[in-house]
């Protein structure tokens, strides 16, 4: 059976303002990097215990894609996955998980 994605407020902001912020030099990257980010997420719907739990909070999994980082939670009761934030690398990672409720 297959999962369903829900997508929370906060990660859709997050992808659009990647997306924003690389479209300003390079359109073409920014489409190539959300439609990957997309794709990576929509693998999730048959297997979403494929990526690794973060270490910090292993209630969170990780998918990496480039240099970004999208967190998500798995509940198999309800059979969804969560995305919860899409981070960059270089930003506080644990400040900012330690924040998700």
């Amino acid at each position: 059976m297959e999962y369903t994605i829900q997508y929370l407020p906060q990660a859709v902001r997050n992808i659009q303002e990647i997306k924003n912020y690389i479209s300003q030099d390079n359109p073409t990257a920014a489409k190539n990097l959300t439609d990957l980010m997309k794709a990576r997420i929509e693998a999730l719907r048959t297997m979403p215990k494929k990526h690794e739990e973060y270490p910090d909070n292993p209630a969170f999994r990780k998918v990496v894609v480039g240099s970004y980082l999208i967190f998500y939670k798995v509940n198999d009761e309800e059979k969804t996955v969560k995305i919860r934030r899409v981070i960059h690398g270089k930003q506080d990672i644990k400040e900012i998980i330690g924040r998700i409720k």
